[in-house]
């Protein structure tokens, strides 16, 4: 499906398509695709990519973090790529929560200044990048491992499937392909889904 933005209203409209109640969802964690899944299928088991979140992590904290606390907020998130267990997951909650302890009067900070138009003070959180990412990772904790929670239900941990085996070889078909226009380039991202679609049908014949 073809939108402008992923929203809510876009994600519900969506997954109202799907006839079948889903046992389980990998996703990016999009808040707007969060509410939808919870509306329209309440109750399905969510996973959280992991993908998904180290790239959004390293994206605020960068792969070479300035600060102690950036640097032990980076270890944390590759930690998740160890091999996991409840044991281990369990250990690792509560070392996020010490993290947090430790460095909560750090994520408090603010700097002020001054805004000409409004004519009065304002403020922004000083590490902003370390709390957004942080943030990121602690409040889905239910989400976060699910796919450890039910061991008789093969859930992904990342949806890399879907980023290598669909996305990747669309996005260089659209690269290859650069330069038309939008109408153009929708009617190419149909036609390989299609033949896609086509393909794993006879395999599963």
């Amino acid at each position: 499906m073809f939108t402008q933005r992923e929203t809510f209203e876009s994600w519900f409209f969506f997954f109202n398509k799907i006839k079948d109640f889903p046992l389980a969802i990998v996703c990016d964690g999009q808040r707007g695709m969060i509410k939808a899944i919870l509306v329209r299928f309440p109750n399905v088991k969510i996973q959280r990519c992991f993908f998904h979140i180290a790239k959004h992590s390293k994206s605020l904290l960068t792969n070479n973090p300035q600060t102690k606390t950036g640097q032990e907020l980076l270890t944390l998130v590759k930690q998740l790529f160890r091999r996991m267990n409840k044991k281990k997951s369990i250990v690792w909650k509560e070392e996020i929560l010490k993290w947090e302890s430790k460095y909560e009067d750090f994520l408090k900070e603010k700097t002020y200044y001054y805004n000409n138009n409004l004519k009065k003070q304002r403020w922004f959180y000083t590490h902003k990048n370390i709390r957004r990412a942080f943030y990121s990772i602690k409040p889905p904790f239910n989400n976060l491992f699910t796919y450890l929670e039910y061991p008789n239900i093969f859930i992904p941990h990342t949806s890399n499937s879907i980023e290598g085996g669909i996305n990747s070889p669309l996005k260089s078909l659209i690269y290859s392909h650069r330069g038309k226009f939008l109408l153009g380039e929708r009617q190419l991202i149909s036609f390989y889904l299609r033949k896609r679609q086509s393909y794993i049908k006879r395999k599963n014949l």
